[in-house]
């Protein structure tokens, strides 16, 4: 998927594949944080849950999108 840079183009893509495209980044990050295998995924659902809920907050003059996830 091409790193979306704008709003506009974040509202035509499927949660589905924001998901499948970032998360394994969400997993990179968070496993360097939480060690256990439980906790992590669960940590990495609620991140993607609160990426999708937030789209809208998403600010490309102030970094990508793959940097808005990871912080």
């Amino acid at each position: 998927m091409k790193n979306p840079t704008n709003n506009d183009e974040l509202g035509n893509l499927d949660p589905n594949q924001i998901i499948k495209d970032y998360k394994p980044l969400v997993v990179k990050s968070v496993s360097k944080v939480i060690k256990n295998k439980m906790d992590s995924e669960e940590v990495v659902q609620d991140a993607l849950i609160k990426t999708l809920a937030n789209l809208n907050k998403f600010n490309p003059v102030k970094g990508s999108f793959a940097t808005w996830i990871a912080t």
